[in-house]
């Protein structure tokens, strides 16, 4: 009896507090900054400890998915050359211009053509399979926004890759 009482009290627990805390981490897994937390971990333990019911879990995966959108578009819109916007990490992180030049001048106009070429023809194929990958989800915004690839592309591919991945997470959840 006391136990059920605890478990339910912790499961209600997780989801009026870490659930917030969950979709935040995920803006910042977006902005690269969350990596040491590991948001899809805490994801996958937050639907364990619960076990809500299908309809909440995908509301959950989409609110996750619109905060991990939301921060791979500012990484997408302060990389990306062509954007005036008030919102460029360019002028608020030190070292960020050099950084982005760095990339321009070491790989060369030659190479970034390259790049392009690719992106805008593996691009959307290519972003949604790079979200199951770790180390590719953190960075797919930089050559995305070097490249000629459009903001709405962009968008989209992430966003279906971020909901398939979540479809993988709920399956090794349940």
């Amino acid at each position: 009896m006391e136990i059920e009482f605890i478990t339910e009290l912790a499961g209600e627990t997780v989801l009026q507090i870490g659930l917030p805390v969950l979709i935040g981490l995920f803006f910042l897994e977006g902005m690269i900054v969350g990596k040491l937390t590991q948001p899809p971990v805490l994801f996958v333990g937050v639907v364990a400890i619960t076990g809500p019911s299908l309809v909440y879990v995908s509301a959950i995966a989409m609110l996750c998915t619109v905060a991990f959108v939301g921060g791979q578009m500012l990484i997408y819109r302060s990389a990306d050359p062509r954007v005036e916007s008030a919102i460029k990490m360019q002028d608020k992180i030190p070292y960020f211009r050099r950084v982005q030049r760095w990339i321009i001048t070491r790989f060369g106009k030659h190479r970034l053509k390259i790049v392009d070429t690719v992106f805008n023809r593996y691009g959307t194929i290519g972003i949604i399979i790079g979200t199951f990958i770790p180390g590719i989800r953190a960075v797919i915004a930089v050559p995305a926004a070097l490249s000629s690839y459009t903001q709405r592309r962009f968008v989209l591919a992430i966003s279906v890759g971020h909901l398939l991945y979540f479809v993988l997470l709920g399956a090794i959840a349940y």
